[in-house]
């Protein structure tokens, strides 16, 4: 377009030693292309000025030759220029015409003026995340000096994790409908567009949102414009394609993890027992609405005290439709990764309160979107108390001084209990009563005395953990030491700090034994006699002895 072409007739004598006498020119000039009036030059082959008369007028060069010898060809020039409108193959036939005779047409002179289409598109970020909003544009033009682009369609194919939102497609700064774009499925635009002469452009924008992840982490869009030129045949652009990074926002999903009971009631902060069933879920919630959020990573590291049932797991959704996940548990490491979620997904899954379960069992769920930070559920609670016991036997109960007796100590913790990790007990024996050294045993195997706790007459023994149902069995022997007069010595063997219990069941036990009375010689000292009595016998027997020595030798 507005270029300047050149047409040249050369009008001929072909007959020898012949002049022809009023020859008529004529050519009507298409109507795309712009004559110059005072371009038109006539030329004579041996330089003699040639007798004509006509010219241009408008679109139609129409002049006589009064005379044309067979030696010196005329040449006929003129300028015109392409108009914009030009399009296509463009067909330029000249006659000529002997007075007298038909005209002679020349061979047609044809000229290709093709449209030159171009397409460019863009997105308005750089990089987007899932359930973010954007923009495209579209620039469609047809290139200076190009012939005119007809019947123009600007097609876009958006990717197919996309939402196009709708109503928002303009062109050149005006809305145009979804109907008048030709959205026949959604993402798919197919938008008549005026035709357009050389340098001439549209200018397309349309709104998307980012529904899901791709597996590649790119959304790719697709533009391409198709036509027509001046001769119905097909001009159209390349297809081109913009690639936009996507990345998973930060707050995109939120977890919520709670407890219950073989029966289906919550039991957050509760006590349980040892063998208990408890059912876990654990809501994973799409925080971003209308989207899709994919491969997302659910993992439970549950405490020591808790045993997973693995067929006990299940995942669903918000209505309780089964979904795909890829199950990767190792024993109490609970690790599901979810293919895609919507609104929520829900995993269930039972676990049991085992024999290692102390004290508080807390526990939290973990989840993550690919390249994310963890994001972690409020921690779940419950309890799991010990249930320890102390009781003390003596054997033989009924005793005589200086007699040796056995004490056995029963230290156990409950069945269903949690387990008791530091059971503590202590004895301090009476006065009256004196360890055997090396003669205590821990559950029938002779321990030492340093090993045992003892000092003395003092026991302070440190005993291995007890889980539900399991006891020691202490058992040591003692020389009762009875003061006089003593009938009955008491002994009490207690728990050290215990845990905190409901249960009524004492933590300390006392048992006594019956000291016999024997009957004495009271000449005699016995164990527990004053030393001034024995002086006082002692002077008895003195005095008496010394009587009977004077009586005999008085006889004599």
């Amino acid at each position: 377009m507005g270029e300047q072409i050149y047409y040249q007739l050369t009008v001929n004598n072909s007959l020898e030693d012949t002049v022809m006498h009023e020859l008529q020119i004529l050519d009507r000039v298409p109507e795309v292309f712009e004559v110059a009036p005072d371009s038109l030059q006539i030329r004579q082959a041996n330089g003699e000025q040639v007798s004509y008369s006509g010219g241009l007028s408008g679109q139609d060069l129409d002049l006589q030759i009064n005379q044309l010898d067979n030696k010196s060809p005329v040449t006929i020039t003129f300028a015109v220029r392409v108009k914009p409108a030009a399009s296509g193959t463009v067909e330029n036939i000249a006659s000529v015409i002997l007075k007298n005779t038909e005209a002679t047409d020349t061979a047609p002179v044809l000229n290709q003026i093709k449209p030159k289409p171009l397409i460019t598109q863009k997105a308005d970020v750089e990089r987007t995340k899932v359930g973010d909003t954007f923009m495209y544009t579209i620039e469609v033009s047809n290139q200076a000096q190009a012939g005119k682009w007809l019947e123009i369609v600007v097609n876009n194919k958006l990717d197919a994790h996309l939402d196009y939102i709708p109503e928002s497609t303009t062109m050149d700064g005006i809305p145009i409908s979804d109907q008048q774009a030709g959205f026949t499925t959604i993402g798919n635009l197919a938008l008549a567009a005026d035709d357009l002469e050389a340098g001439e452009k549209h200018i397309i924008t349309l709104k998307v949102r980012v529904r899901e992840m791709p597996p590649t982490k790119e959304l790719q869009s697709y533009a391409s414009a198709n036509g027509k030129d001046g001769d119905r045949q097909e001009a159209k652009t390349e297809e081109v394609n913009t690639t936009t990074p996507v990345d998973n926002p930060d707050n995109a999903i939120n977890l919520e993890k709670k407890v219950y009971d073989a029966n289906e009631k919550a039991i957050q902060n509760k006590q349980v027992q040892v063998g208990d069933q408890l059912h876990y879920s654990i809501s994973v919630n799409n925080l971003i609405p209308n989207t899709k959020l994919k491969q997302i990573t659910i993992k439970d590291q549950l405490p020591a005290g808790l045993t997973f049932v693995p067929e006990s797991l299940e995942v669903v959704d918000q209505e309780g439709k089964m979904l795909d996940y890829e199950d990767n548990t190792t024993a109490n490491d609970l690790q599901v990764k979810l293919a895609t979620i919507e609104q929520q997904a829900i995993l269930h899954f039972k676990v049991i309160v085992n024999e290692n379960a102390s004290g508080e069992i807390k526990n939290v769920a973990v989840g993550s979107l690919p390249d994310m930070p963890d994001r972690q559920s409020k921690p779940v609670t419950n309890t799991t108390t010990p249930q320890p016991f102390i009781e003390k036997e003596v054997t033989p109960e009924k005793v005589t001084n200086n007699q040796i007796v056995t004490y056995m100590i029963k230290v156990g913790n409950e069945a269903k209990s949690g387990k008791w990790l530091d059971p503590t007990v202590v004895d301090d024996l009476e006065e009256q009563l004196e360890y055997v050294a090396g003669t205590t045993t821990i559950n029938g195997r002779p321990v030492s005395d340093e090993k045992a706790g003892w000092k003395a007459n003092h026991l302070t023994s440190r005993l291995d953990p007890l889980t539900a149902g399991e006891m020691h069995i202490l058992r040591f022997q003692v020389k009762i030491k009875a003061k006089k007069g003593s009938k009955r010595i008491r002994n009490t063997a207690l728990l050290v700090n215990p845990p905190a219990t409901k249960d009524s069941r004492p933590h300390q036990s006392t048992c006594e034994v019956e000291v016999k009375v024997e009957k004495r010689n009271p000449l005699l000292p016995q164990t527990g006699d004053q030393l001034s009595g024995i002086l006082i016998i002692a002077g008895l027997l003195l005095l008496l002895s010394g009587l009977a020595l004077r009586k005999s030798k008085r006889r004599t």
